[in-house]
């Protein structure tokens, strides 16, 4: 699988297929589930920076507009 991107896995017919039919207790071991996991946990961590960063003040706009 050539793609490094969330988007770029779903995008991606057979990595989706083999998604679909990965029974849980083989997802441990299963290249294409650990690299989409790790992908999204990494868009997570970027978004909790983003929205809760005290320096850049946004934080207050997310606490006082943000809908969670």
């Amino acid at each position: 699988m050539g793609s490094t991107t969330f988007v770029g896995i779903l995008s991606d017919a057979n990595a989706r297929t083999r998604l679909e039919e990965l029974k849980e207790a083989d997802a441990d071991e299963d290249k294409v589930y650990q690299q989409a996991r790790e992908l999204s946990h990494s868009f997570r961590d970027g978004l909790l920076e983003f929205f809760f960063d005290t320096e850049s003040e946004i934080d207050d706009l997310t606490k006082n507009y943000g809908v969670f």
